[in-house]
């Protein structure tokens, strides 16, 4: 039974979410790093006033995310390691995080609209909003691609497509466990300039490549035998993944795959939890977006001429629909596994962290 006190609980705990994106937004752990400040060597440092980063710095502590000794703050083991920009594993995807919160913040609005109301400028998008995202992106993608990848079928697959792929975190991994494989990751021109820096860093320029456009107007390109469509289908209405579907099976070959990646809903859409919350995502950050049940999806991909339509779990509840292009010819291909009756689907690995 829901109590009083609990409602109060849940809707007060935005105020712990906004002191930590605020503390990473002013780099007070980077600014803390090993060596921990007093409050005064802190505010001087990060140009903030002595009185409220005093404030700041006990309710962190109080967090357990800093240390307090002899009136000065120290990080623990944990933040210095992931929220100190000099760390390896810094969550930078966190800016993403901090640009969310404006568009939450117009929630009642976009209820009222049904759909979003907050909105950027092209230039300030790219500027305050893309390189963050694409952050976000591959720190996310990175911590599964490697379990992902694992479980599709990649028998026969020559040409791969990572269709909306961002920093092309998926695709890298592709291309780096399947020697024969080369790869094309497809995203909008301000998008696939920071694909280049990704795929360069990681020395996978002989094996990748980029193509710039709108997928949903643009030639996406032709003959791949696997398209990867991970976290798309979210942002678009039904008719519009309708026909991103269909372009999908006519750029693929005979007996090649789809895989789309995103949270599938049960028939309520209430179910799982991060699905529901995330559709709410999409009603104040897009047009028309939302998170879709199985049938739906599945009702999309036979539309467009998929079978073998198949549906593999993942460890935090996104899941993989995958699907094969009809072919009147013998494919070389191996075929696909039918689900584990522990619903783990094709079952090829660990389960996923997405």
């Amino acid at each position: 039974m829901m109590t009083p006190d609990a409602i109060r609980e849940m809707i007060n705990s935005y105020r712990i979410s906004r002191i930590l994106l605020s503390s990473f937004e002013l780099d007070f752990f980077t600014e803390l790093g090993k060596e921990g400040m007093t409050p005064a060597e802190l505010s001087e440092r990060c140009r903030t006033n002595l009185r409220s980063t005093e404030m700041m710095l006990n309710a962190l502590t109080s967090l357990k995310m800093l240390t307090k000794n002899c009136g000065r703050f120290y990080n623990t083991p944990d933040s210095l390691r992931y929220l100190d920009r000099n760390s390896e594993d810094y969550l930078s995807g966190i800016h993403h995080s901090i640009s969310l919160w404006k568009s939450w913040s117009t929630l009642t609005e976009a209820v009222r609209k049904g759909s979003r109301v907050a909105w950027m400028e092209d230039e300030k998008r790219d500027q305050e909003w893309l390189v963050p995202f694409i952050e976000a992106m591959h720190d996310r993608a990175k911590r599964t691609a490697e379990a992902v990848v694992a479980r599709l079928p990649f028998e026969g697959i020559r040409k791969v497509l990572d269709l909306g792929g961002g920093p092309g975190t998926y695709a890298m991994e592709m291309v780096k466990k399947h020697p024969g494989i080369t790869a094309c990751v497809f995203d909008l021109p301000g998008v696939t300039t920071l694909t280049q820096q990704y795929i360069d860093r990681e020395g996978l320029t002989e094996r990748m490549s980029i193509s710039s456009g709108d997928f949903l107007t643009d030639d996406i390109g032709s003959d791949y035998d696997l398209i990867f469509v991970s976290a798309i289908i979210h942002s678009y209405s039904p008719e519009e993944n309708k026909s991103l579907i269909k372009k999908c099976e006519q750029a693929t070959t005979p007996g090649g795959f789809i895989v789309i990646q995103d949270y599938i809903m049960d028939e309520d859409r209430i179910l799982p939890v991060e699905g529901a919350l995330f559709a709410i995502n999409m009603l104040v950050n897009t047009d028309s977006g939302s998170t879709y049940p199985e049938s739906e999806v599945a009702g999309w991909m036979s539309a467009a001429g998929w079978s073998d339509i198949q549906r593999m779990e993942s460890a935090h509840k996104t899941s993989q629909m995958i699907g094969r292009k009809q072919s009147t010819v013998s494919s070389h291909r191996e075929p696909l596994p039918n689900p584990s009756p522990n619903g783990e689907g094709l079952g090829r690995g660990d389960n996923l962290t997405i």
